[in-house]
């Protein structure tokens, strides 16, 4: 049987038959089925939680930690953060456009014009003109776009803070009625 090395620091040792141990100097890496693996995981974080003392916490630090911590507020910041950007850009003014051009002119036949045969070379400068009846309304719209964002993640924070706290009196209560219960009981 070998041992398992889980580090991958230690040196693998193998074990023969009863009591008889000896080093591998040269060893080949050992791969878990991926399945295996991760049971072994959880088995040994499950054994942590075991040991480990529940921790209370507070509505207002329960609150703070969803803010924080969850992904779905986090999504919707990140909604805002965009419709920003989205306004940046409806902002900003259209960057110049420079375009150059090399090639021949090769002369029809027949024409003896001098110089016809000739390279060209042709460097040019665009520049849109923002029309302010274009930007206007493009800016107004991410304006409002940015509005939407923001009240709809102020609306969903709302929502996910009333699911909070509908859970966290309901775990008061039924904490509150299984103590009212056990000492009935006795």
């Amino acid at each position: 049987m070998d041992g398992i090395d889980v580090c991958g620091t230690m040196p693998l040792i193998k074990l023969h038959n009863a009591l008889k141990v000896t080093r591998l100097t040269s060893f080949r890496p050992l791969t878990l089925p991926r399945s295996l693996a991760t049971g072994l995981l959880c088995i040994c974080s499950a054994a942590q939680l075991v040991h480990a003392e529940p921790q209370k916490l507070s509505l207002p630090e329960l609150e703070n930690l969803m803010s924080s911590q969850s992904p779905a507020v986090q999504a919707a910041a990140n909604s805002v953060d965009s419709a920003r950007a989205a306004v940046s850009t409806a902002r900003t003014i259209p960057n110049p456009q420079i375009e150059v051009m090399n090639g021949t002119r090769n002369p029809r036949v027949g024409t003896n014009t001098p110089g016809a045969d000739a390279k060209l070379k042709t460097i040019s400068v665009t520049q849109d003109i923002d029309m302010p009846w274009h930007r206007f309304p493009r800016v107004d719209a991410a304006l409002a776009g940015l509005q939407a964002a923001q009240a709809n993640e102020a609306s969903f924070k709302a929502d996910i803070r009333a699911q909070l706290r509908l859970r966290y009196y309901d775990l008061v209560r039924r904490t509150a009625e299984s103590r009212v219960a056990k000492k009935t009981s006795s």
